[in-house]
């Protein structure tokens, strides 16, 4: 066998080995998923014509046959099994399917249907904090623009069973400064958990904030300078509230004169807060993992070469001899 003959092998036994067989499509696949749709004949008879019928989710129909012009659009295709075959799908994608097979005869010998789902990925949401003058702290899952999606909150890992919406309201009196506070957003394709974090508006820390007072200067220029007045309280995070909602983080707040009438404002000053890791461990886990992933690439990467080599050196020996 030649030195060519070699090579090829060795690069076939690579793909092979590396390449990942399509899946078959389940009733909810994530989006950007490639999968195929299979259908049976009975008895396994070989099929003369295959249909297939897709009615998506807003009504509208479609009908494809295979070895005709009425062909699936750019990303599905129709296989030489009958199997339909969808590239990197998208939420369009999401209808029914249904496959039809008929013999020579035109007898029918084989239906199948099919209901798609298909989800988009979810990002990783973040918590935001409000701490309120009345002495509740309201935690936000933002999501971002998803909808429908399943929420849940953590204390310190342990899920808190009866939240399940993206606010949590909590009592500054009975939070501890060391718990940490995540949630996590969920769709029946993919799963993301927020960082944790710990809330820095508890126990001492909020009953001071009811000592900032709010001063109140007005210019020439139409304009209303609010200053939080903190004492000489020093590594202090100042926050300014409209009507109770979160609004600035600086001790001065310039407004328009015209935009506060009838509005209530208020400030307060917290024990600035870091947010944490969950667990050291668990950090050095995921470097450990990232190292070992790496260096079995590396690995594989050199005993593929020293294959190659070896697999030259004996095609040179045998060239000699010949």
């Amino acid at each position: 066998m030649s030195c060519q003959h070699n090579l090829l092998i060795l690069f076939l036994c690579c793909v092979a080995a590396l390449t990942v067989s399509a899946q078959t499509c389940g009733e909810q696949v994530l989006e950007g998923t490639s999968c195929s749709i299979n259908g049976e004949t009975t008895n396994n008879e070989k099929a003369a014509e295959i249909r297939w019928a897709f009615t998506s989710s807003d009504g509208t129909t479609a009908e494809w046959k295979k070895g005709s012009r009425r062909k699936p659009p750019a990303g599905l295709t129709i296989e030489e099994d009958g199997s339909l075959r969808l590239e990197s799908v998208r939420q369009n994608n999401t209808g029914t399917y249904k496959y039809t097979a008929f013999n020579a005869n035109g007898q029918q010998i084989g239906t199948e249907t099919v209901e798609l789902k298909v989800y988009a990925k979810v990002n990783k949401p973040n918590v935001k904090i409000e701490c309120k003058p009345d002495g509740t702290v309201t935690l936000l899952c933002d999501t971002g623009n998803y909808k429908d999606l399943k929420i849940s909150w953590y204390e310190d890992d342990k899920i808190m069973q009866d939240e399940k919406t993206t606010h949590l309201t909590l009592k500054s009196t009975k939070i501890n400064e060391n718990t940490q506070y995540a949630c996590s957003v969920s769709n029946p394709a993919s799963s993301e958990q927020s960082d944790r974090i710990t809330v820095p508006c508890s126990g001492p820390d909020q009953a001071k904030a009811t000592k900032s007072t709010v001063r109140l200067n007005s210019t020439a220029k139409g304009t209303v300078k609010l200053i939080c007045d903190a004492g000489n309280a020093k590594d202090q995070t100042i926050s300014c509230y409209e009507d109770h909602m979160k609004d600035e983080t600086k001790t001065n707040l310039t407004l328009t004169s015209s935009k506060v009438e009838g509005k209530r404002y208020s400030c307060s000053e917290q024990t600035s807060s870091k947010l944490s890791c969950s667990s050291p461990n668990l950090c050095l886990n995921y470097y450990a993992v990232l190292g070992v992933l790496a260096g079995g690439g590396v690995l594989l990467f050199l005993l593929i070469c020293v294959f190659i080599w070896c697999a030259c050196q004996s095609c040179r020996k045998k060239n000699r001899l010949l």
